[in-house]
């Protein structure tokens, strides 16, 4: 690989209708990395040449997850892109990579993957709960970590969905678990990455909310699609 690879992963049937909109505007924006979509998806469209498609076995799409707080195939497809990506490391022999979600803006990562190495080895990813993490943006450069995390699964106690095994995977290894600064970082009692270390702070989930508004399907009619305050937000808006 030429560069550090950007991941996309999408499990189920067919992705939104803007998702290639997504990717491109990151790949705009980081025109010298490799980029990939993980998907099990027959419903891409046209793909470019740039992006490359994996496409994850049998086994990681059966892998048993049980006891998720909420049913329904699109918290289960959430965690099973641990297992996808985990699959993906070993298929392609990635020692680093970062990982994006398609509802995420991706501004320029330059640089950013060599500052995290010099900062801790694992995985990076804001947080902003004691128990919940967001996969909205990681790094990755240990792909053990996801070894690891998918095995968070099958402990007694439960999973609740992706958030809180990312949340979980912070308290059982902590040694590997680094969270990037989100709007909030100095109201955190937990250890966060210095800002000015990673240039600047990371959207777990408030940012975008703001801006934009909770996603269609928690949002109550009486809520406005903009201002709306992560319950997990710390700063004044």
């Amino acid at each position: 690989m030429n560069s550090l690879p950007v991941v996309f992963v999408w499990v189920g049937k067919k992705p939104p209708a803007w998702w290639l909109s997504s990717v491109s505007w990151a790949k705009k924006n980081n025109p010298e990395n490799d980029f990939w979509i993980v998907t099990n998806s027959t419903a891409l469209g046209a793909v470019p040449d740039w992006l490359n498609v994996f496409r994850p076995s049998e086994d990681v799409l059966d892998a048993p997850i049980e006891g998720l707080r909420y049913q329904g195939s699109f918290w289960r497809n959430s965690s099973l892109r641990f297992w996808a990506l985990a699959e993906w490391c070993r298929t392609v022999g990635a020692a680093k990579f970062f990982h994006a979600e398609l509802d995420n803006a991706l501004f320029s990562l330059s640089g950013l993957g060599q500052s995290l190495d010099r900062l801790g080895v694992g995985l990076f990813v804001p947080r902003d709960a004691p128990d919940r993490a967001l996969a909205s943006l990681m790094y990755c450069n240990r792909p053990a970590s996801f070894v690891e995390l998918v095995g968070l699964y099958q402990k007694p106690g439960g999973i609740e969905h992706d958030m809180h095994a990312l949340g979980v995977y912070s308290d059982r290894f902590p040694q590997w678990f680094h969270a990037l600064p989100t709007e909030s970082y100095r109201e955190y009692a937990w250890d966060v990455l210095s800002p000015k270390k990673t240039g600047g702070v990371f959207d777990a989930a408030a940012i975008g909310q703001y801006l934009f508004g909770a996603a269609p399907d928690y949002r109550e009619k009486r809520i406005p699609k903009t201002g709306y305050v992560n319950e997990n937000s710390k700063v004044d808006w």
